[in-house]
């Protein structure tokens, strides 16, 4: 069993006191509209540093419907890569939370409000036997015996998008997961990590979104700056050529 500990807030709004635990920055964390008519919005791409820690978003949600968890993730785009991205809140449809509420409660995030420190418990054993013990008795083959990833049946995957809600407020993007989907979340995210750090592959399609090598992030920086030089050439050029028709 694992000990994660994250930063506690407890911040009183409208009459009621709200616990959000604030995640560290993480550099290479992007949360984006990827423009998905069907299934989530919202993607969530970035590192292995990145899914390590929505693993364990994943599961405190999973136990503790009434915490908000807040990832400050908002940063430069990479070229015309992420030219849109935002920060990041989750919570469960049972806290009830109204969005509208979110700017006031962000700017009481301070040394004021901050208790001390949330502790995760973190135990994927016991957090993979709810896929396996758990909804297993009520969906059969739920895991593939192929890949291991989870085959969602239809009438799994309409109870969890009956408690699923994504929005975007401002410079903030909203998911709220149900139980069911906070442990599934935790499940592909957990397997998808394991499956990619023993793989050679620069990037992974998986759950929630795009898991990313640090090496691609790299090419990624490096083709953005040798387009940016490019097109500082190109300009270089054409002044000189608006000059000498001026001449």
């Amino acid at each position: 069993m694992k000990k994660i500990k994250i930063d506690r807030y407890f911040v009183r709004e409208k009459g009621r006191t709200y616990e959000v635990l604030k995640f560290p920055f993480i550099k290479y964390m992007w949360v984006m509209d990827d423009w998905d008519s069907e299934g989530t919005h919202f993607s969530i791409d970035g590192s292995k540093e990145v899914y390590i820690q929505m693993k364990y978003a994943f599961a405190i949600l999973a136990n503790f419907p009434d915490k908000i968890i807040y990832f400050p993730c908002r940063q430069w785009r990479i070229g015309n890569c992420y030219s849109e991205n935002y920060h990041l809140v989750l919570c469960r449809p049972e806290l009830q939370f109204k969005r509208s509420l979110w700017v006031r409660i962000r700017r009481k995030l301070d040394r004021k409000h901050l208790s001390g420190k949330f502790v995760l418990q973190y135990d994927r054993r016991k957090l993979d036997d709810y896929i396996r013990k758990g909804l297993w008795r009520h969906y059969t083959r739920l895991i593939s015996p192929d890949s291991g990833y989870l085959n969602i049946p239809t009438e799994m995957y309409h109870e969890m998008w009956s408690e699923h809600f994504e929005e975007m407020r401002g410079d903030t993007v909203f998911k709220v997961l149900g139980r069911t989907e906070c442990y599934v979340c935790h499940y592909e995210t957990a397997y998808s990590l394991e499956r990619y750090c023993s793989g050679t592959d620069k990037y992974m399609s998986t759950w929630i979104g795009w898991l990313v090598s640090d090496g691609n992030i790299y090419d990624t920086y490096r083709r953005a700056e040798m387009e940016k030089d490019s097109i500082k050439v190109q300009n270089a050029a054409e002044g000189v050529i608006a000059t000498e028709m001026e001449i």
